[in-house]
């Protein structure tokens, strides 16, 4: 019997569902994600897969159904609660990484502690750091480092604080095979070490062939 079977769910969606004023609505397949575990969202481009994955982080709000994060609804909790639970158990790794330019690779990789109100921890850097092949860059602006490191700078910030849930938005959207095969092996390696569940969104065949469970959006005019 496989162990990790037995183990809650850190991410549990029921009924989700996004839409629009037009009367687009996507919903979600109902998923239930341990540690370690991974998903891929597939639709064809803007069938919402982006959305969706904002109500799942607590950014947008979903049109119905519940989300659960470490056995905690998402969508009962205040506004600033909601932000701070945000920042403490969800790593976000956007398509464009969303890095500072004008501040060094440490620092960046530091501004999850603070958007979610914790304090440093030099220890944690420099374990997330040295793993991803990052030690030699960390006093570097981030305008000043390669498109692959800037990948793991994101990668290192979303790990940051200990996720329970990481989630990655079409991350493979612009990279060509190889660099699409890098990031995919560190996104899968990263919450494999790190016990926590991935979803990722994508409409791109290649991520299929590393991440095998895949739901696919329900989609309605």
């Amino acid at each position: 019997m496989d162990d990790k079977r037995t183990e809650p769910a850190v991410l549990q969606t029921s009924g989700l569902a996004v839409g629009r004023r037009s009367g687009f609505v996507a919903k979600l397949p109902d998923i239930a994600l341990r540690p370690g575990e991974s998903t891929a969202i597939v639709g064809p481009s803007g069938a919402g897969k982006t959305t969706i994955l904002m109500a799942m982080a607590g950014i947008r709000p979903p049109q119905s159904g519940s989300l659960s994060v470490d056995g905690c609804d998402l969508w009962i909790m205040a506004r600033s609660d909601r932000d701070r639970f945000r920042g403490r158990h969800i790593g976000l790794v956007f398509q464009s990484f969303h890095l500072i330019d004008a501040i060094s690779v440490a620092a960046n990789i530091g501004l999850a502690a603070g958007c979610a109100g914790l304090n440093g921890d030099t220890v944690r850097l420099n374990e997330l750091t040295e793993r991803l092949g990052l030690s030699g860059v960390m006093s570097a602006r981030a305008d000043r480092i390669s498109h692959g490191q800037a990948q793991r700078v994101a990668i290192a910030r979303a790990l940051f604080n200990r996720p329970s849930v990481i989630l990655a938005d079409e991350p493979t959207s612009a990279l060509d095979d190889a660099n699409t095969e890098t990031l995919l092996q560190l996104l899968t390696d990263a919450a494999t070490a790190e016990g926590a569940a991935l979803v990722v969104t994508t409409h791109d065949k290649r991520v299929l062939e590393k991440i095998k469970t895949v739901v696919r959006l329900e989609v309605a005019e």
